[in-house]
C-alpha cells in the first residue's frame, strides 16, 4: 500500500477520536513513558508540541512531568522558507506560536545542538512492526534525524498499534527505535539501551 493512502486512512481515524478519548490516550502514553524510560538519567529531551487541530497526542502532559524533574526540553523550530528544523530549547515562560505549517514552536528559545539530546520523541501518524513510521509527508523529521547518533533513542508516540500491512518506504526514511502506544512499548532496537527498561 502506498504512503499517501495509509496517511489518509490514519488521518481519518484520528479525526473521529473524541477530545475525551484523546486526553485519556495521552495520559496513558505519558504513564507508559514514565514506567519504561529512565528520565532521571537524561538532561535534555527533544519532544514535539502537539498540533491540536490534527488531534495529535497531548505531549504537554509529559512535558510538565519532565519540567517537574528539572529536565530540559527542546522541540523543532522550522528554518525560514525551508523544510529543515533547528533544535530549540523551551521552558515554562517560552512564548509559543503557530507557524505556517500549523505547528506550534518557540519564538524566543535558545538553539541547542541536536546531538546533545539524550532522548528524542518523534511524531507520527502510524508505524509498522519494523519501526518504520509514516508522518505528514514533508520529511522534516527524517532530515533532522539523519545524523543523530544511533545510541540516542528515537521514540515514536502513537495512538494506534502497528499496522499489519506492507508500505512502500523510501530509503531516506529514518526508523524509530521504540514506539509507545497507550497500551505498551514496542522495541525495534536489537541493542539494549540504558535509558529504556522493558
Amino acid at each position: 500500500m502506498d504512503k499517501s493512502t495509509v496517511r489518509n486512512l490514519f488521518l481519518q481515524k484520528r479525526n473521529i477520536i473524541t477530545d475525551a478519548d484523546l486526553l485519556d490516550a495521552s495520559a496513558k502514553i505519558k504513564d507508559v513513558c514514565i514506567k519504561h524510560i529512565l528520565f532521571h538519567k537524561s538532561t535534555i529531551v527533544h519532544i514535539f508540541l502537539p498540533i491540536q487541530k490534527k488531534k495529535e497526542i497531548n505531549t504537554w502532559l509529559l512535558i510538565h512531568y519532565l519540567w517537574s524533574k528539572n529536565i530540559y526540553t527542546t522541540t523543532g523550530t522550522m528554518l525560514p522558507n525551508s523544510l529543515f528544523m533547528e533544535n530549540t530549547l523551551f521552558e515554562k515562560n517560552t512564548e509559543i506560536k503557530i507557524n505556517k505549517w500549523g505547528i506550534p514552536e518557540p519564538t524566543n528559545g535558545k538553539i541547542i545542538p541536536k546531538r546533545s539530546c539524550d532522548i528524542i520523541f518523534v511524531p507520527l501518524l502510524c508505524f509498522d512492526k519494523q519501526g518504520n513510521r509514516i508522518g505528514y509527508g514533508k520529511g522534516m523529521y527524517d532530515r533532522w534525524l539523519a545524523d543523530i547518533p544511533s545510541s540516542t533513542p528515537k521514540i515514536g508516540l502513537s495512538l494506534f498499534p502497528p499496522i499489519e500491512f506492507a508500505v512502500d518506504y523510501h530509503f531516506q526514511d529514518v526508523r524509530i527505535d521504540f514506539c509507545i502506544t497507550p497500551e505498551q512499548i514496542y522495541n525495534f532496537d536489537s541493542n539494549a539501551n540504558p535509558l529504556i527498561v522493558l
